[in-house]
This record gives C-alpha cells, sequence and structure tokens, in this order.
C-alpha cells in the first residue's frame, strides 16, 4: 500500500551545499552526494580516501581559497548536491511507523537538529510542506551533522489533506500542544505521526483540527517554552521508548 501521487514532493531551489566537517562529508560520500572535494594536503586522510575510492573529483587548493567559499578556516571542503527528498509515491507505508511532520518550520536551525535527531531514533519519514516551511540549506545540512545525508524526508504540497490521508490509512496524528496529555502518561501507537509546530504559532489550528490527541510535556514553567527542537527530540525519545 503506497501513498496516492496527489502528495508530490519537491527540489531545493539551490543545487549544492559545501560540507567542511569529517563525519558529513563521509555520509555524503558514502550516500553518493559528493560531487567535487576541494582540499589541502593536510586534509584528514579519511575524507581523501575515501573520496579518492568513489572516484570523487579531488581539487587541491589552499586556505585562502577554501576561506572564500565558506568564510570560515578549513582544511578541505566537499561540494555536495542537496539532498531533494523521496517522492511520497516511493513511500511503502507497510514499512512506515514513526512519522514526523514539520508544521511550517522555518529556522534552519531547527530544521537541522530536528534532522538530527530524527536520524538517532530511528524516525522512519519526515515530512516538510513545501510552502511557508525551511528547506535544507548550507545551515541546516551543518547543524544536522550530516543527518540530511541519511535521514528519509518528502516535500509535500498540503499538511491537511496529508493528514487526513494518513488517518485514513491507519496512523494515529498526535499533535503537540502546551494543554495537551501529559507525555508521561502518554503511550504512543506504533504507527504515529508526530507533529510539530511553528516556532512562534505553534500547530496551526487548521493541521491541529485533524490531530486525534494533543500531548504535551511537564514541565516547571519558569520559561514560556522550549525551543521546538528541543522539545522535538523529547517527543521523538517518547516514540521511540513505547516502540521498543
Amino acid at each position: 500500500m503506497k501513498p496516492s501521487s496527489q502528495f508530490p514532493f519537491q527540489t531545493s531551489n539551490k543545487s549544492r551545499i559545501f560540507v567542511g566537517q569529517v563525519h558529513p562529508a563521509c555520509l555524503a560520500i558514502h550516500m553518493g552526494h559528493a560531487r567535487c572535494l576541494f582540499h589541502m594536503s593536510s586534509v584528514p586522510s579519511v575524507v581523501f580516501s575515501l573520496a579518492k575510492e568513489k572516484d570523487i573529483r579531488l581539487v587541491p587548493t589552499d586556505s585562502e581559497t577554501l576561506y572564500k567559499m565558506d568564510n570560515k578556516s578549513r582544511h578541505f571542503l566537499l561540494e555536495c548536491t542537496v539532498p531533494t527528498g523521496l517522492p511520497l509515491q516511493q513511500v511503502d507505508l507497510r514499512r512506515t511507523k514513526r512519522i514526523v511532520l514539520l508544521d511550517h518550520i522555518v529556522d534552519p536551525h531547527n530544521i537541522g537538529a530536528i534532522f538530527r535527531t530524527a536520524a538517532e531514533f530511528s524516525i522512519d519519514l519526515l515530512l516538510i510542506p513545501k510552502k511557508r516551511s525551511g528547506g535544507i540549506t548550507q545551515t541546516v545540512c551543518t547543524v544536522s551533522t550530516g543527518a540530511v545525508f541519511v535521514q528519509p524526508f518528502s516535500y509535500v504540497q498540503g499538511s491537511i489533506q496529508l493528514l487526513k490521508w494518513l488517518g485514513k490509512e491507519g496512523f494515529t496524528i498526535v499533535g503537540t500542544a502546551m494543554s495537551g496529555h501529559n507525555m508521561r502518561s502518554y503511550a504512543f501507537d506504533e504507527r504515529t505521526v508526530l507533529v510539530l509546530g511553528n516556532e512562534g504559532k505553534g500547530i496551526s489550528d487548521s493541521v491541529l483540527k485533524y490531530c486525534h490527541h494533543t500531548v504535551s510535556i511537564p514541565t516547571t514553567n519558569k520559561v514560556d517554552s522550549l525551543n521546538v527542537s528541543v522539545a522535538a527530540g523529547i517527543f521523538m525519545y517518547g516514540m521511540s521508548a513505547s516502540r521498543d
């Protein structure tokens, strides 16, 4: 059973990003996103050897050139294609249990951190609305420490139609809201879509009404609320713990 073609994906507006950290660079090379390695003689051997093994173009350069490319002091920069996500038509729902929908989250630092956490807790799929949401950028890639190259995700046309459809397919739609059920006493279903809201406004009302339940994180209320990427990590851990 596979998703309908009425929920298309969208490619990023920018075609390339640069990676200057060892672990993300190795992930990009392994996943086939690397195109060219600009390097000094001091490039880490693991990156250089892997790039050479995979027939990545090698371009010797100097520190000044690398700095102009990235505005940071680097020993190397790996030019990579931007991950464009999976078309939902290629997602097999029989093997997809844990989904996280980013409801108009725009801060690239939050998106990058959510990618990193999702990969760590084996979230099956991230869903990113193609309108009024952030995509994969240089900053997202850096903050994610390369998780954008390995974490499955899809760009989607419309959140409401998608949630209605996923609900009919047997998923429990769980929104995150301060007025929701205490997460400590909430057991996530095996097939769950977790909805994370915008940094300032939270989940939009039009999306919230299609959530079967809402959950919250018990806090001391000494501050207004948790950052969305911090809260996402706690909720995703809860999803993972319920499944295990």
